[in-house]
Parts: C-alpha cells; structure tokens; sequence
C-alpha cells in the first residue's frame, strides 16, 4: 500500500483566445472588456519575437498611435514587414491593458528573422529555378511556359513566382460563404455587421473562436496547401 501523495497537485493554467480583427474598433472595444473582467497574469499578442523589448515603451508619454514596428533584413532593407497599429487596434488596446495592470506581455509569433530568412530562401530558390529554365530553354529551344507548368508547387502553397498577397487573393476570403448564406454581400460586411457593431461581446470570443474551428477544418479539407501553421503559430 504506497503512501498518499501530500505534493500539492498543480493547476493548469486558463488559457483564453481572443479572435480580433487587426484595426477594428469594435473588437478593440470588447477585448478591452474581455480582460478587464478576466484580470490575466500573462497576455500574448500578435507580433515578432525581436519587439519584446519595445513594449515597456507603449506607456511612454511621448508614444502617441498611430506607430508601427519595422522589422527588415540589413543585407536588404527592401525585404522588410511593418506592424502597424491605431489606437483602436485590438492588439495596442492589449499592450495598454497588460503593461498598465502589471501583466507579463509578448509577443508570440516566431521570430521575424527566421522568416525573413526563409523569404530569402524561396527568392534566391526561385532565381535558380528561373536560370536553370533559361539555360534549359536556350540548349533544348522548349517552351519555358511548358517547363515551368511541369514544375511542382512548392510545400507553401506559392506557385512559381507567386507572392504571399496573390496567395492570399487566390484563395480568396473564408468568411465569404458564411456571409452570403446570412445575406451579406462579403466577409468584410459580415464581420462588420456581427463582430465589429455588436454591442453585448460577452460571448463574442468564444463564438469567434468555435467559428474559425469550423472555417479551419472547412478550409482544410478543399484547400491541398493551406496556410502555414507550423511557421505562422499565431
């Protein structure tokens, strides 16, 4: 007969999620609310790694939004990501409540760096395709348009070629179908109509979270490369 444990047994952390539109009044409004009723010890908020160290700066008197966070590659300024925020941005009325309640903040993306890199890689793999099509073309006198359709698409979803933004607009937006099957022209009005001018929130998150458990799970199933889960964890 073993003894009885008297360790104190640990308690998981709650964790909450807290679906926002970047820019939107409406949630920044409610998210506002969200926490000031749930008090967290810890927030995490949408953003890069490197700017952890910024975010003493969001109380600073002389800190007035609209701001932004510039994250570029010295070798190539030109490969660089903005965050911008507003002052109804859910995700600055987040760094507000936390650093003015005393609440551990951070940012939870990976690091910008590793995915700049990785923008990096794909162009220069891009390039060699493309010099190595040319050089193919010039001996063999093909059709580089036949090669390059022959060419699988890479494990990201990118064509050959093919930015981030044409990616995104390829796809199109996965609110759409919703929002047309409850009479709205699109998943901008949708949103607006639902999420951005609705008054009570008190279930607002958890309705937008199992929603986009569905979406996800929908667009899963009908898209062969969705996006990039183990690069984009936010």
């Amino acid at each position: 007969m073993s003894e009885a444990s008297t360790t104190p047994q640990q308690v998981a952390p709650e964790v909450r999620l807290f679906g926002v539109r970047h820019h939107g009044p409406g949630c920044a409004q409610s998210l506002k609310a969200a926490l000031a009723d749930w008090q967290p010890d810890c927030v995490l908020v949408e953003g890069p790694a490197e700017a952890d160290e910024l975010v003493a700066h969001v109380q600073s008197a002389d800190m007035h939004p609209p701001v932004a966070l510039l994250v570029y590659d010295p070798s190539a300024p030109q490969r660089a990501v903005f965050y911008p925020f507003a002052a109804f941005s859910p995700e600055w009325q987040a760094l507000l409540w936390a650093t003015h309640a005393g609440a551990t903040v951070q940012f939870m993306d990976l690091p910008r760096s590793h995915l700049l890199a990785l923008q990096q890689w794909r162009e220069e793999g891009q390039a060699a395709l493309a010099a190595a099509q040319a050089d193919a073309t010039a001996e063999t006198n093909t059709d580089p348009a036949t090669e390059a359709a022959a060419d699988p698409v890479p494990s990201s979803g990118l064509a050959a070629g093919e930015s981030d933004s044409t990616l995104q607009a390829r796809r199109g937006d996965p609110l759409d179908g919703i929002a047309r099957a409850s009479g709205h022209a699109d998943g901008e009005s949708w949103w607006n109509a639902m999420v951005e001018e609705r008054r009570d929130a008190r279930e607002l998150f958890a309705a937008i979270a199992e929603l986009m458990q569905a979406v996800r799970a929908d667009w899963t199933a009908t898209d062969p490369a969705p996006p990039q889960p183990a690069l984009e964890p936010a």
